[in-house]
């Protein structure tokens, strides 16, 4: 039990970080450069992702 409540814990820690870096952030969501900045920052995420699994 003691598992799964830190799964969604972590879980619920992941969405709030990326939530703030992706959605809350003003900087992201400015013409152009915007555009291109949340580009590189989604991939670079995906590109972690794959990576960790890959290393797992």
């Amino acid at each position: 039990m003691s598992a799964i409540s830190a799964g969604m814990l972590i879980y619920a820690a992941c969405v709030e970080m990326l939530a703030a870096d992706f959605v809350n952030d003003p900087h992201m969501h400015m013409g152009v450069g915007g555009v291109r900045r949340q580009a590189v920052a989604l991939s670079s995420l995906l590109g972690g992702v794959l990576l960790m699994t890959l290393v797992d």
